[in-house]
């Protein structure tokens, strides 16, 4: 007599680890839709679409570098605003705006809105230009090359040392995008 040949069990998966499975699914899925729900998750901020252009600007007299001009040139513009004492870490950093300033080969620099401007907002939008200046070591945004009364006094003082400065200007109020990183020759 001859049996017929059994055919082997071969379950794909077992009805435990089956089970399992879609317990962590529907956990997984009640996750999400609660991170939704909640806000956690979402839509990402427009980002704010701006256009500049920075170029060095040359003292006449001196023929050397003393300023960096900022030129909005097209875009939704920026806006931030400031405390009322100069320098940083005195109050007087942009908030709503962080422009940043980069020496070849060394760490950038914050930039600091010359106290003269006062702690009204400054919109930047197309058309703005603004420059910044170097004074007493400190790095501070001013309306014209000549503005006083930013703190650290002075003249202007040349950009050292020579070569490729990098500039950042990122937007931390509404997307916290970078808006502007470029090389200016100073």
């Amino acid at each position: 007599m001859t049996q017929a040949a059994k055919k082997p069990s071969d379950p794909a998966v077992s009805e435990v680890i089956g089970e399992i499975l879609m317990v962590a699914l529907v956990v997984a899925l009640a996750a999400i839709v609660s991170a939704f729900v909640m806000g956690l998750m979402g839509s990402v901020p427009n980002p704010t679409l701006t256009a500049f252009n920075v170029e060095s600007v040359y003292n006449n007299t001196t023929k050397t570098v003393n300023a960096v001009s900022i030129l909005c040139m097209a875009g939704d513009g920026v806006s931030g605003k400031s405390g009322g004492s100069a320098g940083p870490g005195l109050g007087n950093e942009l908030q709503g705006i962080n422009i940043h300033i980069a020496p070849p080969g060394e760490n950038s620099h914050l930039v600091s809105l010359c106290a003269a401007i006062g702690p009204d907002a400054i919109n930047i939008t197309p058309g703005t230009q603004l420059f910044i200046v170097k004074r007493a070591n400190t790095y501070f945004l001013v309306l014209n090359p000549s503005q006083k009364n930013c703190g650290g006094g002075g003249e202007n003082q040349e950009f050292t040392p020579h070569g490729y400065w990098t500039v950042t200007i990122a937007d931390t109020l509404i997307s916290n995008t970078v808006l502007y990183k470029g090389d200016v020759w100073l």
